[in-house]
Order: C-alpha cells, then sequence, then structure tokens
C-alpha cells in the first residue's frame, strides 16, 4: 500500500479485490462466482491511502497480530 514504485494493482483475496488506482486512492470490493461462468460485484468502496492503513492496523490490532 505504501510502496510509490506500484503505481496500479491488484490484490486478490479470498473474497474480497483491492485495487490500487494510483498512489493514494484504492477501490475495495467483493466478488463473488455467479454460477455462469461469470462474477458478480454487488458493491464497490472506494478509500483514500491513510484510512486503508488506518483499518487494516486497527483490525491486526483487534486481532492480536501486532
Amino acid at each position: 500500500i505504501n510502496l510509490y514504485e506500484i503505481r496500479k494493482g491488484e490484490f486478490e483475496g479470498n473474497e474480497y479485490v483491492i485495487m490500487k488506482m494510483d498512489r493514494d486512492n484504492f477501490i475495495i470490493f467483493p466478488e463473488y462466482d455467479d454460477g455462469e461462468g461469470g462474477i458478480q460485484i454487488p458493491f464497490s468502496l472506494s478509500i483514500y491511502k491513510n484510512s486503508l492503513l488506518d483499518a487494516i492496523n486497527s483490525y491486526a490490532q483487534e486481532k492480536g497480530v501486532i
């Protein structure tokens, strides 16, 4: 997330996809198989880098990872 060398990219987790649009902006969305060879994206969320980092760190602290 913090690497300026990676300006655009996509990370696919088990359910959610995080797309880096530029150095500071991300789009997060769930991706589901529709059973017919396509995908469903029921919603998306755009988020600024600092807000995303705050959310990740907060979740990691809550789970005892950091």
